[in-house]
């Protein structure tokens, strides 16, 4: 596992990658996370984890790295391109979506971003914390919303 995330117990299996931060991690990210859900038997979080995997991504792209989706890759600059941080993990009836980003100033709660209001309304919580070796985490719980 790597460094950027909080670290998780010994006994908690986890989904990980590291994507260059490019339109392309949005879709990645979305997939690992409706895979997970499925691998690890909770086929009705599928859609919900792709779509919040998916925001919470959007926001890490378009905050350090190359949100336009159609980029040409000879324009891509090598010595500036950034990485994005992806951990899928399960806690009970849910799973956890961390998003790793290079840029430290965890976002805000008021009002949050368009991203963030999707989030909100995908998952049962969300929030976010500095991470171990520099810039941030933020991250969903997705599961069964209390009645």
């Amino acid at each position: 596992m790597s460094d950027r995330f909080a670290p998780l117990p010994p006994a908690v299996r986890a989904s990980e990658l590291t994507l260059l931060a490019l339109h392309t991690a949005i879709t990645i990210g979305g997939q690992l996370a409706r895979i997970t859900a499925r691998v690890w038997d909770l086929p009705h979080l599928e859609h919900l984890a792709e779509q919040a995997a998916g925001h919470l991504l959007a926001r890490a792209v378009e905050g350090t790295g190359h949100p336009a989706p159609n980029l040409r890759y000879s324009d891509i600059d090598p010595t500036t391109l950034a990485t994005v941080g992806v951990r899928v993990h399960r806690s009970a009836d849910a799973l956890i979506i961390d998003v790793w980003d290079t840029d430290p100033v965890l976002p805000s709660t008021t009002p949050p971003d368009r991203h963030l209001s999707a989030v909100d309304s995908l998952a049962r919580r969300w929030g976010s914390y500095p991470a171990p070796r520099g810039g941030k985490v933020v991250w969903a719980e997705v599961g069964p919303k209390a009645v």
